[in-house]
């Protein structure tokens, strides 16, 4: 296959990722040593610990590999080295910015804030009253677009009439 075509898919696969939210840009990878603990707890902080994860750095960096190959659903390698087939395993790709060719300017973190527990309920029977809103809200807009539909196919439809068809004579074959 072309170099060419091979580049165009591997773009149009990152394209895909990225109108998905799924391509993500992370300043540097810089770890002294391999450790899959600091891995999962970024993976963590990115919420993407549940997903199947591509990491590309910038060129060869054995300690973030090292700290990658024990996660299954992990694969870390080479910018360089990606293939269309790669890109379009994962869930979520994060990139090294140095390996698009650019650098990242700082951004400062925002604080997280504690969510407040709803007042007399657990958190699960919050959701269950949530659901069962949606729920409810779904089967009302059902029952809506049914009264449209059938109000529609109770009005009488006004019947064009028909002309006969005319009977036209077949040509003649001429036989000599």
């Amino acid at each position: 296959m072309p170099r060419q075509i091979r580049a165009l898919a591997r773009k149009s696969a990152l394209n895909a990722r990225a109108r998905e939210n799924a391509l993500i840009v992370i300043d540097n990878f810089s770890y002294d040593a391999p450790s899959t603990k600091q891995l999962l707890s970024l993976l963590g902080a990115l919420g993407v610990a549940d997903k199947k994860v591509l990491i590309l750095t910038d060129g060869l960096k054995p300690n973030v590999f090292l700290s990658g190959r024990n996660l299954p659903r992990v694969h870390v390698m080479p910018y360089a080295d990606v293939s269309t087939y790669h890109i379009l395993w994962s869930d979520v790709v994060l990139v090294e910015s140095n390996a698009l060719g650019y650098e990242l300017a700082t951004v400062a973190e925002k604080p997280r804030t504690a969510r407040a527990k709803p007042e007399g309920k657990s958190q699960r029977a919050a959701k269950a009253e949530a659901k069962a809103e949606a729920k409810a809200a779904k089967k009302s807009a059902a029952k809506k677009t049914t009264h449209k539909a059938e109000a529609k196919s109770a009005k009488p439809k006004a019947k064009a009439a028909k002309k006969p068809a005319r009977k036209t004579a077949s040509p003649k074959k001429k036989r000599k």
